[in-house]
């Protein structure tokens, strides 16, 4: 009796060409560094008619996360910066006061070595009774779409203008309360138990987060102060020093950045890393 010769039984690979290795670039659970900051330590545009500094709101930063891919927040830092004249002058002069006017000929500006508002909620001491002492708070929004297309194409968001209310929506500037009177802060918080804060967070503190971003996203953070000048001083053991006659605002314009990764959504390591802190 004749036999037939017995082949090897078929198994997954054995009639598949030569594997072909990915590069890093196209691995789909590749993890792409995610870093925005903002860039106003003074105001950029003020007049009669747009002044935010008695009453303002900014769009202190923002990242659009494209269709395909989402991103996770690991590390978020924002305070508003802090005029020179009301500045600790043992930073930089000792006691000669005058030191700290290191902003340049625009007294309202920050000083170099020690421009953001280091102690919780400072701002709030400087007032005067009955005035309200000042208020400053920030916010993370997650926005529907790319609004910097939005605005680069000229729909629905006009390029800014000074002259142009329309146009001071969703501006990356500081921007007069009033433009955000009516319908308030857009967006929406990352969950229902996340909620921006009145005290700041420095570049130096260490806040560790997981803040899931999904697709088709614009990650905006913003900032919202209301505040009265006043004339900066100083006390010494002679009792109270006048910096001179002119009134400053104590609030500046805010500093922010977010910090971290990109990946694409076809990938089990995307769910993984959605419920791990990598």
């Amino acid at each position: 009796m004749r036999r037939r010769p017995e082949g090897r039984p078929d198994h997954v690979g054995e009639h598949v060409g030569p594997s072909v290795e990915q590069s890093p670039e196209q691995r789909p659970d590749l993890l792409e560094p995610l870093l925005a900051c903002s860039d106003y330590a003074y105001w950029p545009f003020q007049d009669e008619v747009f002044d935010p500094r008695p009453a303002g709101a900014q769009l202190v930063l923002s990242q659009y996360i494209p269709t395909g891919r989402c991103a996770w927040i690991h590390a978020l830092h924002v305070a508003p910066y802090c005029p020179a004249e009301l500045a600790d002058p043992w930073w930089t002069g000792g006691g000669y006061l005058g030191a700290t006017w290191g902003a340049g000929s625009n007294t309202e500006r920050t000083s170099g070595q020690h421009g953001l508002w280091a102690t919780p909620k400072g701002w709030e001491i400087y007032y005067n009774a009955p005035d309200a002492p000042p208020a400053w708070s920030w916010s993370l929004r997650l926005v529907k779409g790319d609004i910097a297309q939005l605005r680069r194409h000229h729909t629905n968001l006009q390029p800014f203008d000074i002259s142009d209310p329309a146009t001071w929506y969703l501006a990356p500037y500081p921007v007069p309360a009033s433009v955000y009177a009516t319908s308030g802060i857009p967006g929406r918080a990352p969950s229902g138990y996340f909620h921006g804060g009145s005290c700041q967070i420095l570049p130096h503190d260490s806040l560790p987060m997981q803040i899931f971003v999904p697709q088709d996203t614009t990650i905006c953070l913003f900032s919202q102060w209301t505040q009265i000048d006043i004339y900066p001083y100083a006390r010494d053991v002679s009792g109270r020093i006048e910096y001179g006659n002119y009134r400053v605002y104590p609030i500046l314009p805010t500093f922010g950045r977010i910090a971290g990764v990109v990946q694409k959504l076809d990938s089990a390591a995307a769910v993984d890393n959605a419920t791990t802190a990598r």
